[in-house]
């Protein structure tokens, strides 16, 4: 991230320059040049100049195109025009980490916006999705998550020890200025009215109401199933049984097959169920 530039890359092979450039002085004694207002930015992290032997090992890094300058906050020991001329002509001279960079959009299509909020340091969100970011915050601090930020109407808050603030935005290409979220805390929900209880009561009756018609479900009429058939015979129908083979016995004494006269009688004259099972 650097302030004023927009990079897309870097080769992996300055990443390492930057690091081994200042691994010699992890044993050496160094100048930390504080501001007193603002020692640390809102992540904890220490805000001074480095010095060392009397050389600015911040200005080096950039002159070397293995640093550049990204303003954070303000600070009484930072040369803030400086640092910026120092980036600037290393990207020029195409040295370090400058070589074949190239710029990723036109600086009229970037997307620029500020955040802050009161109390400070307070969670940012968009669209309910969790920007992992806290407030101050602008486009740079927010490069890894500025592709949220599309073009049109969204949903911007921010939370803080029981406080919240919440406030639609509309984003458009260019400078978006400076949102600021006032955090306080959630109002109580207001008790309803009897009104508005007598309201809320007659819907549920009417839900209930709906629900128990819906449950009413129409006997159906059909032929009973095989399982449903009783295993064993009341004594009427053991009865009929009995009648019936009885009278075809004698029907058909002596013969292999029931004439048609023979086979009318019994239909006439057979019946399965008693008298009383008639009634």
């Amino acid at each position: 991230m650097c302030t004023g530039i927009e990079i897309f890359s870097v080769e992996k092979e300055y990443t390492d320059q930057s690091r081994d450039a200042l691994l010699p002085l992890n044993d050496k004694k160094v100048i930390l040049k504080l501001d007193l207002e603002n020692i640390a930015d809102t992540y904890g992290r220490i805000l001074a100049v480095v010095e060392y032997q009397g050389q600015d090992i911040g200005l080096r890094q950039i002159k070397e195109g293995l640093a550049c300058y990204y303003f954070r906050e303000p600070h009484d020991k930072v040369d803030d025009v400086l640092y910026e001329e120092a980036t600037k002509t290393a990207k020029a001279d195409g040295v370090g980490m400058w070589a074949g960079l190239e710029d990723i959009e036109k600086e009229e299509d970037k997307i620029k916006i500020r955040i802050t909020s009161k109390p400070t340091n307070a969670k940012l969100f968009l669209d309910d999705v969790a920007l992992r970011h806290n407030t101050p915050s602008d486009e740079e601090e927010l490069s890894d998550v500025i592709h949220l930020f599309t073009l049109g109407k969204h949903i911007l808050s921010a939370e803080k020890a029981g406080l919240s603030a919440m406030e639609d935005i509309e984003i458009v290409k260019g400078d978006n200025g400076t949102i600021h979220l006032d955090l306080e805390t959630a109002p109580f929900p207001e008790e309803p009215t009897e009104e508005e209880i007598a309201e809320e009561e007659l819907e549920e009756e009417l839900e209930e109401e709906e629900i128990e018609e819906e449950e009413i479900i129409e006997p159906v009429i059909g032929p009973v199933k095989p399982a449903e058939i009783p295993k064993e015979y009341t004594s009427g129908q053991a009865w009929a049984l009995k009648a019936a083979f009885d009278k075809i016995l004698i029907l058909t004494e002596g013969t292999a097959i029931m004439s048609e006269e023979e086979r009318q009688d019994l239909i006439n004259s057979f019946t399965m169920y008693t008298d009383e099972q008639k009634e």
